[in-house]
């Protein structure tokens, strides 16, 4: 929905599209696959970080109650640092 579904409608009704956001993580994270990889957040803090919100599967329905936005772990970087900033799509 985020990442195909809310651009087409905002280019269907004439709106721009909301660009991403760079902010930092709050913690490091392994790379899992040689792909982008998207993966869910809870943006929170002053200044604002991104915790990334562990899931155990795509059956993981506490995904929709604790994440609010959508970072990208891009294919060309290897483990990311705490610090590092990435984009995030907000789900609001």
């Amino acid at each position: 929905m985020i990442l195909l579904i809310r651009p087409y409608l905002y280019a269907c009704s004439g709106l721009t599209v909301p660009e991403p956001l760079g902010l930092p993580l709050a913690a490091g994270r392994k790379k899992k696959t040689p792909l982008d990889d998207f993966f869910p957040v809870y943006l929170s803090g002053q200044p604002a970080r991104l915790e990334e919100v562990v899931i155990n599967g795509s059956g993981d329905i506490r995904l929709g109650r604790q994440a609010n936005g959508l970072a990208l772990h891009p294919a060309a970087s290897a483990d990311l640092s705490a610090g590092t900033e990435v984009l995030c799509y907000s789900f609001v």
